[in-house]
Order: C-alpha cells, then sequence, then structure tokens
C-alpha cells in the first residue's frame, strides 16, 4: 500500500485551567492494484483503505470528554454560572 494522505481531526481537550487542542491524524493507504474494497468516487484501479477515527465518547463532537466533566463540575458541583467559565476559559491560565 501506498500513502496518498491523511484525515486529520482535533479535539479540544481540558488541563485544569487550560484548554489544549490534540490533534489525531488518520493516514490513508491506496493500492495501485486493486487488492482492497473499491470506491465508485476513485479512478479505475486506485482503491483506498482508511484506518479508523479514535473512538469519540461524547457522539461527534470536537471536545474530549474531559471537557464536559469540566463543564458539569463547575457548573452543579462548584455553582458556576456558563458565562463565568466561558471568561475563565477566555482569559486563560492565571
Amino acid at each position: 500500500m501506498e500513502r496518498i494522505g491523511e484525515d486529520v481531526c482535533e479535539r479540544g481537550h481540558v488541563i485544569p485551567s487550560q484548554l489544549v487542542v490534540c490533534r489525531y491524524g488518520n493516514p490513508k493507504y491506496a493500492c495501485p492494484a486493486g487488492h482492497a474494497v473499491k470506491s465508485a468516487a476513485l479512478p479505475e484501479g486506485v482503491v483506498v483503505e482508511c484506518i479508523p477515527s479514535p473512538h469519540r465518547s461524547a457522539g461527534r463532537t470536537e471536545y474530549e470528554a474531559s471537557v464536559n466533566a469540566h463543564v458539569a463540575t463547575a457548573k452543579y458541583a462548584d455553582f458556576l454560572p456558563l458565562h463565568r467559565l466561558e471568561g475563565i476559559f477566555c482569559t486563560g491560565p492565571s
């Protein structure tokens, strides 16, 4: 298989008092001999296989589960309003 490209996915991740973006790349490979499942959108004889994306615990969101947990804890356990939490995320770590 020859590498022909890469699908990239970026998801937000929480480190306490910080937001960071983790970038995940999924390489794409093509077999010029056509030894895999063919796709109608590709030229004749070109076959593409992709490695599946990492499991997303929160569905099709751009944030990891740690962000959801941090927001839920801040709102319901620490009684922090969402507008104040938004301000904390915008200003960054102290």
